[in-house]
């Protein structure tokens, strides 16, 4: 019954009013601070002389946890060296010749640990078959070229 009448030692009432500290701020700035931005700010302008891992165990109890913002791409629009003919027109249902319409493509595959094989392969549209393929560990232009040798 001595515990239910106690007054408040200082550390309960300083925590106390850190724990308003950090909801105002937290209301203040939308929620974007985490605990590492919200101990600068109540060190620089509360000057609350407070250590980043008591914020965290406050935040914490509180419930409160930084919004992470999405990254923004600066992507700058360029134009492409080769654009190729659309010679198909997307006509796939179309009979064509063998050796007529050669499409290509590379895959990746990953293997072991950290490694990648890379293999290039040719297919006749009109026979529907492989007619050439090069595997490489390397994805460079020159894959490409051997495959078509």
């Amino acid at each position: 019954y001595k515990w239910l009448n106690r007054k408040p030692s200082q550390t309960q009432i300083r925590l106390k009013k850190l724990m308003t500290l950090i909801q105002e701020a937290y209301d203040k700035y939308e929620g974007i601070y985490g605990y590492r931005r919200m101990t600068i700010y109540l060190n620089h302008f509360k000057k609350a002389k407070v250590n980043h891992k008591c914020v965290y165990r406050l935040m914490k109890f509180m419930g409160l946890q930084a919004v992470i913002r999405r990254k923004r791409y600066n992507y700058k629009k360029s134009q492409p060296y080769h654009v190729a003919a659309n010679k198909l027109n997307r006509e796939f249902d179309k009979d064509y010749k063998p050796m007529h319409v050669l499409l290509s493509d590379i895959t990746e595959f990953k293997y072991g640990k950290d490694s990648k094989a890379y293999l290039s392969a040719i297919l006749d549209y009109g026979k529907n078959e492989i007619v050439g393929y090069k595997l490489s560990k390397r994805q460079k232009q020159a894959l490409v070229i051997d495959t078509f040798e």
